[in-house]
């Protein structure tokens, strides 16, 4: 799991300001995925953008299961790049995301059903 919380590195940003985060995510083989992610934010994966969600009002660490969204994704074996566009809100600076197996996206075992890790920087 991804917690990007950009109000510690950058406190004296202003809402509507834009940072821009690069990684990978490395998988052992061609699979389908699942981006669970919640913030405002962006993402491109692989070229391709999935999400664009502006519209988060709760600070990261007051966020529940019903604010995320669930992103399909086909994962390539080997890297995976995924760009990631934050704007600053008022009560919310930065995303939450984490890669889960399609069929158990909030389960805790999600680590151990799906062969991928992220990786920084790229």
């Amino acid at each position: 799991m991804a917690e990007l919380d950009l109000e510690t590195t950058y406190p004296q940003a202003s809402v509507g300001d834009l940072a821009y985060i690069r990684t990978c995510a490395v998988a052992d083989r061609d699979c389908e995925a699942v981006l669970n992610v919640a913030g405002n934010a962006e993402i491109w994966f692989n070229g391709e953008k999935v999400y664009a969600g502006n519209a988060q009002e709760k600070g990261l660490h007051e966020l529940t299961q019903e604010d995320y969204h669930q992103v399909p994704v086909q994962m390539r074996e080997g890297k995976n790049d995924l760009l990631m566009k934050c704007r600053k809100g008022e009560n919310s600076w930065g995303l939450m995301l984490y890669i889960a197996y399609p069929r158990y996206p909030f389960r805790w075992t999600r680590d151990y059903l799906l062969s991928v890790r992220p990786h920084t920087p790229v």
